[in-house]
This record gives C-alpha cells, structure tokens and sequence, in this order.
C-alpha cells in the first residue's frame, strides 16, 4: 500500500510579506541586544574610579586642561578658549554659592497628624536678601522615602521644582504631597538647591521647619477581638461574648433558679412548656495587651538614619497599628509597648492618639538592649507580640499565653521558627492588605 502526499500550492505574496516581517523583527532584536550591551555594567568595580566623569565640573576641569596644553604647545590662539572656559567655570560654581546664601526659607506643615496615603498641604516662605533674582531653585530631603526596597539612598535628590525668586521679594508655595510611609514628617532636615545657571555644581541652604506632623500608617480594618481569659467591668461597654442584665438580645436559655420573671420570654415559655429567659448582653470591656519589636536582633537591616528605611520594621508597625486601631474600635482596652518603654493604655482618645503616635514615630533599638523582655501580665488579658522571623529564633523560653504575630518573608519564618510556632503570620506589605484582615478574622472566630 503506498502512500501518496499532496503538496499545498505555494502563495509568492505571503512569502515576501513573512519575509518583509521578519526582517523588522530581527532588527528590533539586534537593537534591544545594542541597548542591553551598552547599558550593562562590564566593570563594576571600575565605577569608583570613572564615575566622577560624570560630573560636569571635571568635564570643563578636563577641557581646560587639554586647552592650556595645547595652546602651549600647538597654537597660542587656543588660550582664548581656555579664557572662556575659566569664566564659565567661575561663573557656574560662584553664582550658585553666593544665589543660597541670600535665601531665607521656613517650611510648614498644616496639619497636626495625617495618614499615610492621604495628602498633606505644605507650605514654604522663601526670602531673598539679595538684588539679583534667584533661578533653577529645588526642594530636596524631607519628604520622600524609599519604603518599598528599604533603602535611602538617592531619595535625597527626589523633591519639588520652584519658579523664580524675584530679589528683595518674600513668596511662598504650597503643594500637596501624599506620604507613602508613616513617620514623623518631614523625615529629614529639608534643603533648598540650585545649580544654575550651567549646573557644574550644586548648592544648598537648610531650611527652617515650624512645626512636624506625624503621619499615621494606613488603615486597615480587622473585625473580631482575640478570647480573652479575663473581662474587665465597663459600664458603658456591651460585651457581644459574654452573658448579662444588659445590651442587646444574646439569646434565650433555661430558667435558673435567681433570674428575675421579668426577664422570661411567655412565647417560647408557652411553647416550651417550661420556662425560657431572655439573655442579655454584659457591661464589660476586653483587654489586650500588645508588644511590638524593635530590638536590635530583629531586625538586622536596621538603619539609624530612618526607620522607614527598615522594611522589616515598617511591616511590624503596620501590623502593631493596624491591630491597635481595629482593638481600639471595638470599644477594646489596649495596653501598648514598644520595646522597652513603658506601656501606653489606649482607655481614652487620647490615650489612642498617643498609641498611634509612639508606633508611628518608632525606631529600631541602637543598642544591644534584648526589647524583648515580655514581664508578668498580671491583669490576665490575653497578650499579643507582633516580631518578625529573626525574633521567633530568640524566643525560646515564651510565657504561656503569649500570641504570636510574625511578620517578615515566610521563607525565613519556615526556617526560624522550628521551636515556637507563631499564631499568626504576615510575608509581606501585599499580604498585610489582602489577606491579613481574613487571618485575623479566622483567629479570632468571627462568623
């Protein structure tokens, strides 16, 4: 039996066009292995000693060198260029020098506290003491922070372009930026710029700031409180777990012997053909008492510069405020500390207020402090430590009754959690927003 093929007609056009395209392709491919050529770094260790050619000052420096060189040696008509280069070169390092040292500038502010991911207005008077106008003016430091990777560096030159300071004048500007981070704003010192007219060097005055606002970390909602073994008496707090003469409607129960006939439902009675009670909610408050981790050991990325340049602590503090703020909404008693201070109760407003604003401003600890001392809780509420992965290797001795909130790359709790077992656990920032508040939820056993 033979088998016989048939061969499909060929089409001359759709070859050319095939052929047509792929000659455009494979030029796009040549150029996106050009660009990745020359933006690769061959040499890096290499940069120390060619990255100052980057600047534009050693660039003129090098011209004027060579200029001087070969209006020796070749021809002295070049020295006229090497003129021009030297009043250029003074005119760009002395005028930026002398522009900042007339300028006068305070920068404020509006509000007291604000929110991480909601605008602030911020309001800057600049005066110029001097004649001249002063150009090409930059806000820079203060009020940007790298807190997705963890690291300051180069943030210090993302800020805010000015107009024009006319001379003997007084402005001011105001702008909203939104903190992507919580903290005590602005972060750092502020300082005003300007490398005009040739940008050869760059110059700096500090800034005046009246005033800080601290910005609380970004809301999360968390619904339920965790079982706590003891309920402190309240009487303007109706306790949805636990039975009393007041509150809402809980459910209904057999008579006991003591309960008031008020109290008895005639409905269910009569179709029970016993007695049945109504039962009620209890005046009463749950108490939490929570610790936060900022010893040295935990987190070992730590920076004194900024704690927004901790990730690992930035995390920590949301969990902590986020746990806090829900607690403190559900009409909860929460008893704050942090590290080694002393414990901050959150019975008021403000004693809220100052619980957001200790975890907002918090920093890793300097020293070689343990911050993990975790004393006697003699009110017998229920205890709530929120540590990252380097933490939970150092708890091996742990007080019974002590629940734990580790915050920090799984992989690493996997690893350093082998003794102690956390209650529950946060990887990272898009696990806190999505799905930390069913965690909690689960946790706590809320329907």
């Amino acid at each position: 039996m033979s088998l016989i093929s048939f061969a499909e007609p060929v089409d001359s056009a759709s070859v050319q066009r095939d052929s047509k395209r792929l000659v455009p392709d494979r030029l796009l491919q040549f150029l996106y292995r050009l660009n990745g050529a020359l933006h690769s770094d061959f040499c890096p260790s290499m940069n120390r000693w060619v990255y100052w050619m980057k600047q534009p000052f050693w660039c003129l420096v090098m011209a004027l060198v060579l200029s001087v060189a070969v209006g020796i040696f070749v021809n002295t008509q070049v020295l006229l260029l090497t003129g021009i280069l030297i009043v250029l070169a003074m005119l760009g390092t002395l005028l930026p020098w002398v522009t900042v040292r007339g300028l006068e500038c305070r920068v404020r502010l509006d509000q007291q506290r604000g929110r991480a991911g909601n605008a602030l207005l911020v309001r800057l008077r600049i005066r110029n003491r001097f004649p001249w106008p002063a150009w090409g003016l930059s806000l820079i430091r203060g009020f940007c922070a790298d807190s997705v990777t963890g690291s300051c560096e180069g943030t210090n030159h993302a800020g805010v372009s000015l107009a024009r300071i006319p001379g003997w004048s007084t402005q001011e500007f105001t702008w909203t930026f939104v903190p992507d981070t919580h903290g005590q704003y602005p972060l750092h010192p502020p300082e005003l710029e300007t490398g005009f007219p040739f940008g050869l060097i760059r110059c700096a005055c500090s800034i005046t700031s009246e005033g800080r606002t601290i910005v609380w970390p970004a809301a999360l909602d968390l619904a339920g409180v965790p079982d706590s073994a003891t309920i402190r008496c309240h009487d303007n707090t109706p306790a949805d777990n636990s039975a009393g003469d007041f509150g809402d409607l809980l459910g209904t129960r057999f008579f006991r012997h003591g309960d008031s006939l008020r109290r008895i439902h005639w409905a269910q009675t009569a179709r029970q053909q016993k007695l049945i009670v109504c039962e009620r909610q209890a005046m009463a408050r749950s108490q939490v008492r929570l610790l936060v981790d900022v010893s040295h050991a935990s987190h070992p990325q730590h920076q004194i510069q900024s704690h927004s340049c901790v990730p690992s602590l930035e995390l920590v503090i949301r969990t902590a405020a986020a746990i806090c703020e829900s607690l403190y909404q559900q009409q909860c008693r929460v008893e704050l500390q942090i590290g080694t201070e002393r414990p901050i109760h959150g019975d008021s407003l403000q004693g809220f207020r100052k619980q957001m604003d200790s975890l907002s401003t918090a920093v890793v600890l300097t020293s070689d402090e343990d911050g993990l001392k975790i004393g006697a809780n003699s009110s017998g509420s229920v205890t709530l430590l929120v540590t990252t992965p380097h933490g939970l290797s150092r708890l091996k001795n742990l007080r019974r009754g002590v629940r734990l909130v580790c915050v920090g790359d799984g992989s690493k709790a996997e690893e350093m959690s082998q003794c102690v077992t956390p209650w529950l656990r946060v990887s990272d920032r898009h696990a806190l927003t999505s799905q930390f508040p069913q965690l909690w939820k689960g946790a706590c056993r809320v329907g």
